[in-house]
């Protein structure tokens, strides 16, 4: 609803909104516990519960099962945080928390959802858009995405202009980061806004 709301404002005042969207590889598979303890301390959790929180994300270990077959325990290098955990989603936000730790202005935005990452800005020209998510965007998500030992789905990253007469307006700018090109798209499937589908590039 927060998205939809800034769409149509954007559209009131004559501009252009403009998204790119991500999702994380991996999710919690992908959480490394020494990086999660660092970012528990800088939110002041320490003692007893740190440790338990730690010990939770360290020495797993599997089994395969299939029908009377049961294959040998090994143990999990990297167990990252185990799914159905009822912790599990509150210990991700907390990982994933400072991505979203930017300024929030009239005209740049940005939420997360889970394991996806949405920032927008707002402004009357869609290279201008780019231009401004190039500079002031990219460069925090790619640094976030280095501190993190993250890697972003390339896959399900997308990159659209919602604005009525944004079809008009090629040559269109592209984004750069990690050594790949990022295409506009005239259609996306996204959590936050599946009702603006059929608004995209709407005259």
């Amino acid at each position: 609803m927060i998205l939809q709301e800034e769409t149509f404002q954007a559209w009131r005042q004559g501009n252009i909104l403009s998204l790119v969207t991500f999702d994380v590889q991996g999710a919690y598979n992908g959480v490394n516990k020494d990086i999660l303890r660092q970012r528990l301390q800088g939110m002041g959790i320490y003692g007893c519960f740190l440790q338990w929180i730690y010990s939770f994300c360290s020495n797993r270990k599997a089994q395969i099962s299939f029908g009377n077959f049961n294959s040998a325990m090994a143990a999990i290098d990297e167990p990252g945080l185990p799914q159905g955990s009822l912790l599990s989603p509150i210990l991700y936000v907390v990982y994933n928390s400072n991505l979203l730790w930017g300024a929030i202005t009239p005209t740049y935005r940005d939420m997360g959802f889970v394991d996806n990452y949405t920032a927008w800005v707002i402004g009357p020209n869609l290279n201008e858009n780019t231009s401004r998510l190039q500079e002031e965007f990219i460069p925090r998500i790619t640094e976030w995405e280095k501190s993190s030992g993250a890697t972003f789905e390339v896959q399900k990253t997308q990159f659209i202009h919602f604005g009525r007469n944004c079809a008009n307006a090629q040559p269109w700018k592209l984004l750069y980061m990690n050594d790949r090109l990022i295409y506009p798209i005239g259609t996306a499937k996204m959590r936050q806004c599946t009702a603006l589908e059929a608004a995209i590039y709407e005259r």
